[in-house]
């Protein structure tokens, strides 16, 4: 309870998570690499797949959400734009 009333917080994944995210999936997908290259056979890749899969369907997700949101803003009126700021 200390931490939070003099404004420190116990990790450092609260003073820039943005930051400790990317860390944490570089080193998740390191970790996958290194996993894949230590296996011998075709078998060792099923982490790097699984990531790079992962990797994709959350590219997709955003490019989803960017073209719906193109979609509706365009799809209104300058009138319909103007309603909704006064709202």
């Amino acid at each position: 309870a200390e931490d939070y009333n003099t404004a420190t917080m116990p990790h450092v994944k609260y003073y820039d998570y943005e930051k400790w995210e990317m860390e944490e999936y570089a080193k998740r997908k390191r970790e996958a690499e290194e996993a894949a290259a230590a296996k011998d056979g075709g078998g060792g890749n099923v982490a790097l797949d699984e990531l790079r899969h992962r990797e994709e369907m959350a590219q997709r997700a955003k490019r989803r959400r960017v073209e719906e949101a193109r979609v509706t803003q365009f799809g209104m009126t300058a009138e319909k734009r103007e309603e909704m700021k006064h709202q």
